[in-house]
């Protein structure tokens, strides 16, 4: 027997995509509008998400003010997802702009997580022209209330709130010093994470500040507390491409790993860092050497080892001291057949450069 939802998904599935191109376009449009709104609201996740790509398809300008009315809606659904839409909007520079930012800034105060969570997620894309909005992100690095919101990752408002801070760009600036306090000391690991990847991604768009957050990142890599910690200090440097040049010293020495018990710190720490290195490009060629030993040896994690192969690779002929080496594995009938497979087209690709 057909069960409810599954009904209602096939029924929401034919209706929205038929909603949005019957009738006159200008002249059933408000209702086209109701119809997809409507639609948003079902616990079916398959039926939602769709509702919800066909109406971030379907809004322009002409539909903004019933979408920021739809922010007050009674349904919790509907405003979460009214919310997320307001990211997708470019206007036409309207004369009288829609007050995105107000709405923003009232649902940061609303008492329901889902909401303020909803609205850190938004402010990314309008907190770089309104003080008022950055300095809402900046609080709400300490709103630590968990959220399972419907289309999102469930996670706390601060998690969120720290990634938008890593979108702003520089004109974030003023932000910095409470992203690098939660990033140092913030209340939970996944929080520290997302802190240590946007202060890379504002190091990749800020060259004036730069520096200071690369250090930033270097000290947190050198004296991290724990392996998780400078395994968060290295996602932040991966973030930061190219730029994470600067920090190679203090990634080889990492890399070794010293004083590190624990196998799988040091398989973390290690992966992470030859992740950095392929971002960095040629400017971390000079840590190839470093890397070897692990290539070779048949006891290491294969993910590594293919990990090592892959930035060879990508450095071209300047990688081509580990050429021999991946030669003799794909040679090798004793290593994993899997394992030589992945590593396969590395070297076909490799050698075609010869």
């Amino acid at each position: 027997m057909l069960t409810r939802w599954y009904v209602v998904s096939v029924i929401l599935m034919l209706l929205v995509p038929l909603c949005v191109t019957a009738g006159n376009p200008d002249e059933d449009r408000p209702k086209l509008l109701e119809k997809l709104l409507d639609a948003v609201d079902t616990d079916d996740k398959a039926a939602h998400g769709k509702a919800v790509e066909r109406l971030q398809e379907f809004i322009d300008e002409r539909d903004i003010e019933r979408v920021l009315e739809a922010t007050k809606d009674r349904r919790i659904r509907v405003r979460e997802d009214a919310l997320r839409i307001l990211a997708c909007y470019r206007g036409h520079s309207p004369a009288e702009p829609p007050d995105i930012c107000g709405v923003l800034l009232a649902n940061f105060r609303s008492k329901n997580p889902r909401l303020r969570l909803a609205a850190a997620h938004v402010a990314r894309n309008f907190a770089g022209d309104s003080s008022e909005l950055l300095d809402a992100l900046v609080e709400a690095l300490d709103d630590h209330a968990v959220a399972r919101p419907a289309l999102l990752e469930a996670g706390t408002v601060s998690e969120y709130a720290a990634e938008s801070l890593g979108e702003v760009g520089a004109k974030a600036r003023r932000a910095y010093p409470a992203l690098l306090r939660v990033a140092a000391k913030g209340k939970g690991r996944k929080l520290r994470e997302c802190a240590c990847y946007a202060i890379g991604r504002l190091a990749l768009e800020d060259e004036g500040e730069r520096p200071k957050l690369i250090t930033f990142l270097v000290r947190q890599l050198e004296r991290g507390e724990t392996a998780s910690d400078r395994i968060f200090a290295a996602i932040g440097l991966r973030a930061s491409g190219p730029a994470a040049a600067a920090a190679l010293p203090a990634l080889r020495k990492a890399y070794r790993c010293e004083g590190v018990q624990d196998a799988k710190d040091r398989l973390g720490t290690r992966k992470m860092i030859v992740e950095v290195y392929m971002k960095i490009g040629r400017g971390a060629k000079a840590a190839l050497p470093d890397l070897l030993p692990a290539l070779r040896d048949r006891k290491a994690e294969k993910e590594l080892r293919l990990h090592i192969a892959e930035f060879a690779w990508s450095l071209q002929k300047d990688g081509k001291e580990a050429w021999p080496i991946i030669q003799r594995i794909v040679a090798d009938e004793t290593e994993d057949r899997a394992f030589v497979g992945r590593l396969r087209y590395l070297f076909d690709d490799l050698t075609a450069q010869k």
